[in-house]
């Protein structure tokens, strides 16, 4: 009897002792073309195929809005619409788009204007399509293009979120910051999904945290123009 009380207690004991189950992870990566850019996405999760899908989608369609909602090419952006009034009137748009131009002037400030999103006013001079040019724009051109340049003429009205670009011919372009902010932005996202680990790539603009699916580092590398396929640094 003692016997098979002691038997009953080692048999009861046992489940305790065991390891817990750690859920296998996944790894899920999906590419669209964005922002006149490539991206890349990868996503690791302990769920099943919906669940990494779902973040793909969650992560990347967050880019595609401010795509549409701050994009120079879109024929409906905000950007495009404050393009087109230069010179005319403020164009109210939303707190996003607002805050994230506020934020460039700032850069602009702290930069000493190296950083400008009105260098958009000259672009129209030269045309990089790899063709040969007749020759260079004369010298006129170039100085009234310049002028239209700075990004201290930009107009801001906090109250009414609008912003105005005094100078007909003016334009801005948010190209130089609007992938790094897509990025942050489907991160905030996917931290919403509770993906703990990921590597959200932008054209060459990199954000990653957590782990790979086996549980190493991300490693980020740039590769060797030489030697495709090769790591240089």
């Amino acid at each position: 009897m003692v016997v098979g009380t002691l038997l009953a207690l080692l048999g009861a004991a046992g489940p305790s002792r065991a390891q817990p189950v750690v859920p296998q992870r996944h790894t899920f990566t999906r590419s669209a073309q964005l922002m006149g850019s490539y991206f890349t996405f990868t996503v690791v999760v302990a769920d099943n195929d919906t669940a990494g899908q779902r973040a793909l989608r969650a992560g990347l369609g967050e880019v595609r809005r401010i795509d549409h909602l701050m994009s120079f090419w879109d024929s409906t952006s905000e950007v495009v619409r404050i393009n087109r009034t230069a010179g005319l009137h403020p164009v109210a748009v939303s707190p996003e788009t607002f805050g994230l131009i506020n934020r460039t002037l700032r850069l602009s400030g702290l930069s000493d204007g190296a950083f400008d999103i009105t260098f958009a006013s000259a672009d129209k001079l030269y045309k990089f399509d790899r063709q040969a040019h007749a020759a260079l724009p004369d010298s006129a051109a170039v100085r009234a293009s310049v002028r239209r340049i700075g990004w201290q003429k930009i107009q801001l009205d906090t109250a009414r979120h609008t912003v105005y670009l005094p100078a007909t011919g003016m334009r801005i372009n948010l190209a130089g910051i609007l992938q790094g902010y897509g990025l942050r932005r489907a991160k905030q996202v996917l931290d919403h999904l509770d993906i703990r680990g990921g590597l959200l790539n932008g054209s060459g603009d990199i954000y990653c945290w957590g782990r790979q699916a086996d549980g190493s580092l991300w490693r980020v590398a740039i590769g060797n123009p030489d030697h495709p396929n090769s790591v240089a640094a």
